[in-house]
């Protein structure tokens, strides 16, 4: 943070004052006024490879997971880098 002229900067140059307000905004605005229309969506039939994709060239971090147009559940980036519960036992290389 600078100070200048008794007034306090933070290093992009913005007043605190500024920035309080614009941090206010945020919590004044609906959601409806930010979140995307056109939702990107895959399918629980979908590889974690095929949903990586969709990400990366869609610059999303998580996607809605859709059967038969009825919502299943949610998956994210950060999904695909854990250790999935049930899955180990489809690995021929994990069986024992």
């Amino acid at each position: 943070m600078v100070v200048t002229r008794g007034e306090e900067k933070t290093t992009a140059g913005k007043s605190v004052l500024e920035v309080t307000k614009l941090q206010e905004l945020v919590y004044e605005l609906k959601i409806e006024e930010v979140m995307t229309k056109e939702v990107v969506t895959v399918s629980p039939d979908d590889t974690m490879l095929a949903m990586k994709e969709v990400l990366r060239v869609k610059r999303i971090s998580g996607a809605p997971v859709l059967r038969d147009g009825q919502l299943v559940g949610i998956i994210s980036i950060e999904m695909s880098s854990r250790p999935w519960n049930g899955a180990r036992s489809k690995l021929p290389w994990a069986r024992r």
